[in-house]
Parts: C-alpha cells; sequence; structure tokens
C-alpha cells in the first residue's frame, strides 16, 4: 500500500492562525497610513486655504468681516458660516475644501483686519492651526494618559485606535493604542507601538 502525504488538522491550524495574526499586523498598518494620509490632506487644505485668503488680504489690504466668529468655511447655514471670506473665495474661483473624512468645515476666525487664523481636527483628535499673527502651523495635543483619561475628557469616538502618553509630559513619546471604550470604562486592550 502506497502511503500518501498529507497535512494534518494541527499543521493547518497553525497556518491558519499565522495567516490571521499577519492580517491583523496588516489591517492596524493600513488604519495607522490612512490616517497619515487623511491628515496630510488636511494640513493640505489648510495650506490652499491660507494661499487665498493671503491673496485676498494683499489685494484688498483688509479681511472681509465675519458676522460669526470662529465660522465653518463652506459652510450654508448662516449662524455658522464665513459669509465675507467665502464670497471672496467663491468670486476667485477657489472651491472650499472639507474634511476627508467627516466631511466637517475647516474653521474660520478673522482676528483683526490684517490677522486670521484657520484650524482642523486631525485623526489623533489634537487640533491643527494656521496663525497669520505670526504665520504659525501649530497643533495642540490632547493626548491623554490613558484610554479612561480620552473617555473621561469626552474625547472618545468609540472603540479605535488612540494616542497616550503615559508619563504626562512631553508628547513626543506618544504611541498608538487600542482603546476598548464600551466595555469597563475606557480599558486598554492592547498596547502596541506603530
Amino acid at each position: 500500500m502506497i502511503k500518501k502525504k498529507s497535512f494534518t488538522l494541527i499543521e493547518l491550524l497553525i497556518v491558519i492562525a499565522i495567516i490571521g495574526i499577519l492580517a491583523g499586523i496588516l489591517i492596524v498598518s493600513m488604519t495607522s497610513a490612512t490616517n497619515s494620509a487623511n491628515d496630510a490632506r488636511r494640513k493640505a487644505d489648510i495650506n490652499q486655504l491660507v494661499n487665498a485668503i493671503t491673496i485676498i488680504k494683499t489685494t484688498d489690504g483688509v479681511l472681509p468681516t465675519e458676522t460669526n466668529a470662529n465660522c465653518k468655511l463652506g459652510s450654508t447655514n448662516s449662524s455658522e458660516n464665513c459669509s465675507g471670506i467665502q464670497a471672496k473665495l467663491t468670486t476667485q474661483g477657489i472651491a472650499i475644501p472639507k474634511d476627508p473624512v467627516s466631511e466637517n468645515y475647516y474653521i474660520y476666525n478673522r482676528v483683526s483686519g490684517d490677522d486670521f487664523t484657520i484650524s482642523a481636527s486631525m485623526s489623533d483628535a489634537s487640533t491643527y492651526t494656521y496663525n497669520s499673527a505670526n504665520f504659525n502651523y501649530s497643533s495642540d495635543s490632547p493626548i491623554k494618559t490613558s484610554c479612561n483619561a480620552i473617555l473621561n475628557a469626552g474625547l472618545s469616538s468609540g472603540d479605535g485606535l488612540y494616542y497616550i502618553d503615559p508619563n504626562g509630559g512631553d508628547s513626543s513619546d506618544k504611541f498608538q493604542v487600542y482603546c476598548d471604550m464600551t466595555t469597563n470604562g475606557g480599558r486598554m486592550d492592547t498596547c502596541m507601538e506603530i
């Protein structure tokens, strides 16, 4: 009798487990890459708006007045839109971009006749802002020390990836973790640096 060689059930299960682990790593990596791409798009949108508004300010000598402070660029709702600057941008044929994920509007604030700020919310819940008074792009970081701190601060958007800084110091040593926000009040199930 000829003996046929084949894989045992244990060998097949080990291969399936390895494929599952590799797929999980790939999904986490792709999420991080997608977040980075969306943040790059937000920064490019802010830069495009800064350039267009700077041209308007240079051409007209002053920024248009706004009825709403911290208004939403592109909104059609009169109680929250930026009617003055939106009219100027539209006249120049400039399309006003929106957030690539949430379709939210970028926030514009006319600080004075000469100065303005534009801001966007980033993937890690920080706010990226341009301030024309000092020609500075900055990012404020609401990075918390734990998943529970994120949940308690009202910064949770459900289960998912968040940045934390356990030592609470300089956020340059922050790292990304998966937070389970729906069970046990902001428990951190998996901790990984990406």
